[in-house]
């Protein structure tokens, strides 16, 4: 508890959010949509999830890693596909993007330019 009051005290929560509306604007910028709910007004932010097209997370994460974007995937479904197809047709539509205390709100702007730049190559793929 004592860890949970000093990320309250000493501004965390704020910056969080404050990264958050630089995500949201970004994210109308380029289209792009979150792949969770929203994070409410007093959530710890340390990710923004996004929505990607079906099938295409792993995908772009490898092309963010070019930019040294540590882009991630979790909550990995337990059972075969044919057990969970929404749960992994979820799992394969949601990039998870960094937002925490060391990151600037231009590094945010700059990431989500990269993304928006990597799913635009990989549509004129398909």
């Amino acid at each position: 508890l004592d860890r949970l009051d000093h990320i309250a005290l000493s501004g965390v929560v704020a910056q969080g959010q404050a990264l958050l509306c630089t995500a949201r604007a970004a994210m109308r910028k380029y289209n792009l949509a979150f792949g969770l709910p929203e994070p409410g007004p007093d959530s710890f932010i340390r990710s923004v999830t996004v929505k990607v097209p079906d099938g295409t997370a792993e995908a772009i994460i490898r092309a963010l890693e070019v930019y040294n974007i540590e882009a991630k995937r979790y909550y990995r479904p337990l059972v075969a596909y044919s057990l969970a197809p929404v749960s992994w047709r979820i799992y394969d539509s949601i990039v998870y993007l960094p937002l925490h205390e060391g990151i600037t709100h231009s590094n945010v702007e700059w990431m989500f330019e990269r993304l928006a730049s990597c799913l635009h190559v990989h549509k004129s793929r398909i």
